[in-house]
């Protein structure tokens, strides 16, 4: 069993109590501490891939996660080699021109992040000291 697939399990098994908050990558949060609660609704893994799918459509992919810690509301994943955060502009219609991701890649010594979010600069303050991801 891949670190993906233990981690899908484990969010599975905590389900029965929705898991919600706010969604923090690398110590880059998606908007402010608890300005954006999010519904995990789903937790697959194919291969060493970790897919999370949230209540609004948004979707956490992970590439070779390990080292998570599932704590009641609350998970994270120390490491990873790839992050993904994919989510519908808040408030338009549900379609490929409002769907925007954050991209962030762990080259061993630096976070490199692509986006195609064109309102503002992205904020390029990811620190490979944090965890990949913490949610809660």
């Amino acid at each position: 069993m891949t670190g993906a697939e233990q981690i899908a399990q484990q969010l599975r098994n905590g389900m029965a109590n929705p898991l919600g908050g706010s969604l923090c990558i690398w110590g880059h949060w998606f908007g402010r501490p608890a300005d954006n609660v999010h519904i995990l609704v789903a937790a697959d893994a194919e291969d060493d891939q970790l897919h999370l799918r949230f209540d609004e459509g948004e979707d956490l992919l992970a590439w070779a996660p390990r080292d998570a810690i599932v704590d009641g509301n609350r998970f994270t994943i120390r490491g990873a080699e790839r992050v993904r955060w994919e989510w519908f502009y808040y408030g338009r219609p549900r379609m490929p021109a409002n769907r925007y991701y954050r991209d962030y890649s762990w080259d061993g010594s630096a976070i490199a992040i692509e986006t195609n979010v064109d309102w503002s600069l992205t904020d390029s303050h990811a620190n490979a000291a944090e965890p990949a991801v913490t949610f809660g």
